[in-house]
């Protein structure tokens, strides 16, 4: 900040001005003392400086850890990798991250999408269609409701494997996913009324002709 040259009669009183100020940077004193009198010549007197250092921060809000940078007030900046976080796709910072160290401490903070998946029906045998349904990483959701059909056979489910070896699932089950997932249509046979009556809530096409 610009001071005022002090031009007076010799010898006569002089007032220090206030301390200057400069954007980055902590004032350490003067070059020289102030002359309590004028002196019998002009004098010119230079401020000393020291650079400060300021911090960013990172605020990954859950995702992986960046280390704070603390550098020299407008040294060059060095962007981070961009954080992770589970279930989630990096969306950006809240602001921009500065080219350059700025004269004060800055907290940048992520921001993240939720991941969704889907799930892919397979009728495994059956006829009909189903289209995918779209969930949310993490969020419990009821599975959409069986639409294929199989001949002389009652829907007995879904598994993640085909042969029914895998994790089953009833229909319009609670499911809660951290990744996409196939799941296929289980079928029991139906080949007399007896076995009709074990599934009494399923109607099965042309069951009557079945148990003639």
């Amino acid at each position: 900040s610009k001071i005022d040259p002090i031009t007076q009669d010799y010898n006569t009183a002089v007032t220090a001005p206030e301390d200057p100020t400069k954007t980055g940077y902590t004032f350490k004193g003067w070059d020289k003392a102030i002359p309590k009198k004028i002196p019998a010549e002009d004098v010119t007197i230079k401020a000393k400086w020291t650079i400060n250092q300021y911090t960013i921060t990172f605020d990954t809000d859950g995702g992986t850890k960046i280390d704070p940078i603390t550098q020299d007030y407008n040294t060059a900046v060095t962007a981070p990798k961009s954080p992770t976080k589970t279930g989630y796709t990096f969306k950006g910072w809240d602001k921009a991250i500065p080219e350059k160290i700025p004269a004060e401490d800055v907290t940048i903070k992520a921001t993240w999408t939720l991941n969704t998946y889907q799930i892919t029906f397979e009728r495994n045998g059956g006829t009909g269609n189903m289209g995918r349904q779209t969930v949310f990483h993490g969020v419990k959701a009821k599975l959409r409701e069986n639409r294929f059909t199989r001949g002389s056979h009652v829907f007995a489910g879904w598994n993640t494997k085909a042969n029914g070896s895998g994790a089953a699932y009833a229909d319009g089950a609670s499911i809660t996913l951290t990744k996409p997932i196939t799941l296929y249509a289980q079928w029991a046979e139906i080949s007399s009324q007896v076995d009709a009556a074990v599934h009494p809530d399923v109607q099965v096409q042309g069951l009557d002709e079945l148990a003639a």
